[in-house]
């Protein structure tokens, strides 16, 4: 489940940014950086689309114990639902109705499944879409930085981790995988640029 169908779980950032926000296909930010650089050789584009791929499946498969762990676990249940509500008000607080934002957001995701959908339309949602996407995520950004709602989100974490590492042993492994392909991804696009 993602931020979109009312979950604020663990990896929501990290794979909602991912899977919204970056289009399959985009080229790492060096292609389109300055015209005298010199494009990125094949071998490095495939390198960076292939780590690409790989933190999604993780992100998928980790979404997948995350899910089971919370499914077995009611008082983690009740804890999420805790914090999703201290970040709905906190965001509510600071000016941002964030329920009313998902509400918009699922009524484009709808129209956007709607295979009749003009071209044009379809681009013009998919823009709407993105920029109501973003301002979501500076509001929840900007609640993320009161100090109860960080208290509370470690704590949820570090149970959310724990429960998920009792229903599959191997989750600090893959945790540890997705920190390291991130800072791959970080790293990949220097390594691209021209020396």
């Amino acid at each position: 489940m993602s931020f979109l169908q009312n979950r604020f779980g663990f990896w929501a950032g990290l794979f909602l940014t991912l899977a919204m926000f970056q289009p399959a296909n985009a080229a790492p930010p060096s292609a389109a950086a300055g015209k005298s650089a010199s494009p990125p050789s094949d071998a490095k584009m495939q390198a960076y689309q292939e780590a690409r791929v790989h933190l999604q499946k993780l992100g998928q498969r980790l979404g997948k114990i995350e899910e089971a762990a919370v499914k077995a676990d009611p008082k983690l249940q009740k804890q999420q639902e805790k914090f999703r509500k201290l970040l709905m008000e906190t965001m509510k607080a600071d000016g941002y109705d964030a329920q009313t934002a998902m509400n918009d957001l699922r009524e484009m995701q709808k129209k956007l499944a709607d295979k009749s959908l003009k071209k044009d339309q379809r681009k013009a949602l998919i823009g709407q879409f993105r920029k109501k996407g973003m301002e979501m995520q500076r509001a929840q950004r900007k609640a993320l930085q009161n100090p109860e709602v960080q208290k509370s989100r470690a704590q949820l974490a570090k149970d959310t981790v724990a429960a998920m590492t009792k229903q599959d042993p191997e989750t600090p492994k893959l945790i540890d995988d997705v920190k390291k392909t991130r800072q791959h991804l970080m790293d990949m696009p220097r390594q691209m640029s021209p020396h």
